[in-house]
């Protein structure tokens, strides 16, 4: 249900169809861009590992606001 609802947003915003497949097969996803891939880990680190490394929050894109 959660995928069916997020998946058509994040592919209208630019996440390609592959990474979301991947990532709604479990697999590790092929990213172009490093924000993308940034994201991806720190999601994956957060909510697997209940913590993000050091590495990773230092490539962590700035929100635009």
């Amino acid at each position: 249900m959660e995928r069916a609802i997020h998946a058509p947003i994040v592919v209208r915003k630019g996440i390609g169809e592959a990474a979301v497949h991947a990532i709604g097969s479990g697999q590790q996803p092929a990213f172009t861009l490093a924000d993308e891939q940034a994201v991806y880990d720190f999601s994956v680190q957060s909510l697997v590992d209940k913590q993000v490394s050091a590495a990773t929050w230092l490539v962590m894109p700035l929100p635009a606001f």
